[in-house]
């Protein structure tokens, strides 16, 4: 998808729309992302393991969607992530 082609891409906010869907894989090659906040939409399906490359991201809410399955543990690649949110949603596992 398009997203994953804006390298430079500093922050992306998207909450509170109507935007549904799945989170595209693609979101891993962000890797320059330092917030990225898509909450309170219509996303369904799983985070993708591969928000894991995105290491220099500080921020990531993605509460308020219809995500489920397991919270991925390439998540904890991202070592500068301080604000995670991933309240009201069917999401398990540890972090």
């Amino acid at each position: 998808t398009w997203i994953g082609t804006m390298d430079k891409l500093f922050e992306f906010w998207v909450d509170q729309t109507s935007l549904s869907g799945t989170i595209p894989t693609e979101i891993g090659n962000l890797v320059n992302m330092r917030g990225l906040g898509l909450y309170m939409a219509k996303f369904e399906g799983t985070i993708p393991t591969e928000v894991g490359n995105m290491e220099s991201l500080d921020l990531f809410w993605v509460n308020d969607n219809d995500l489920n399955g397991t919270i991925p543990s390439e998540l904890g690649r991202v070592t500068r992530l301080y604000t995670i949110n991933l309240s009201a949603s069917s999401l398990t596992g540890t972090i």
